[in-house]
């Protein structure tokens, strides 16, 4: 940033000069708030592990045959991989949904948006083997996405996912080093699998999401009582991860139409979630407030349309991946 600054002072005028000297007060302002914010989440990702999280389970044939469509998956990126403060905004562990649903092979697929395809097994939700190549979900680099959650397990074990640069920009590798799932309270019936089916296959070849402000309205909670941060419209031409989950909720009509499914954020489907309008001060005391009141009496769960408690506890899977 010195020598830019320099070089341009003598080629640019000292409108340029004037200019670069303010380029270095702000990249570290933008740096000092990312530590800020990475502080916090790992403080809220502390306190959830030693206090809340409960004794991972192998993923093995039992617990496969245990899951069943319309389970919600939740799973937590490592820290090359998290945006800074997505943690402690949502006052939760967790970053990442999707649901399973079983395939016509008794396969336990996971299903859900991703800014990039995680390899080359993924592949359109609902194309099983024999259906065609894919159409236009081939083309695009983003949106659903389907794949074994035992693939997901297996290729952690060797190797980090990876997201393809982006013009000059380049990514990190990261696991999801956190996978954990809930249990509808009571089973898909067989309307609301093809319900569910028809969604999905309505939307299966949308883009990810593109609208920063409408991911961060879902996942500040504290102003939506005066609609200054809550999403209000319906909008599935592009989707998030828990937007989708949501919609493919909604439109199952197992969860109802408001708030519409772009409120919704990972920590809504998780047991232990809350919203910290203190943040960043007090975020532990927060945090294990919400979570009693949640894990106690139900407070803030997510419930069904007809006002039960959706999903079961959470059951933490032993995700094995190298020492980070």
């Amino acid at each position: 940033l010195h020598t830019l600054s320099h070089t341009q002072s003598h080629t640019g005028g000292a409108h340029t000069h004037k200019h670069n000297q303010h380029s270095l007060p702000t990249l570290q302002t933008a740096t000092m708030a990312s530590c800020c914010l990475n502080c916090c989440d790992s403080v809220t990702i502390l306190c959830w592990d030693i206090c809340c999280a409960p004794r991972p389970v192998p993923y093995d044939d039992t617990f496969a045959a245990s899951l069943q469509t319309g389970d919600v998956v939740l799973m937590r990126a490592s820290k090359s991989g998290r945006y800074p403060g997505i943690n402690a905004l949502g006052t939760s562990p967790w970053d990442h949904t999707g649901l399973i649903y079983i395939g016509p092979d008794q396969v336990p697929y996971v299903i859900d948006s991703g800014s990039f395809r995680y390899g080359e097994w993924a592949k359109r939700p609902l194309q099983f083997d024999g259906e065609g190549d894919g159409g236009e979900w081939a083309q695009s680099p983003t949106g659903p996405q389907m794949y074994a959650l035992k693939d997901l397990l297996e290729h952690q074990k060797v190797a980090p996912l990876l997201k393809p640069p982006k013009g000059d920009q380049t990514f990190p590798p990261y696991w999801q080093d956190r996978v954990g799932i809930r249990h509808l309270s009571t089973p898909m019936t067989e309307e609301q699998i093809k319900a569910l089916d028809e969604f999905i296959k309505q939307v299966r070849d949308r883009p990810y999401e593109t609208d920063a402000a409408a991911m961060t309205n879902a996942a500040l909670d504290c102003c939506d009582c005066c609609s200054l941060t809550k999403n209000t419209s319906e909008d599935t031409d592009s989707l998030f991860c828990s937007e989708l989950t949501a919609a493919s909720y909604i439109n199952s009509g197992l969860l109802r139409s408001q708030p519409v499914s772009s409120e919704y954020a990972p920590p809504d489907f998780s047991r232990y979630h809350g919203c910290c309008p203190w943040f960043p001060l007090g975020m532990c005391g927060c945090c294990l407030c919400s979570w009693m009141c949640t894990d106690c009496c139900g407070c803030g769960d997510v419930r069904t349309a007809d006002g039960k408690r959706m999903f079961g506890k959470e059951v933490l899977i032993d995700v094995p991946v190298p020492p980070q």
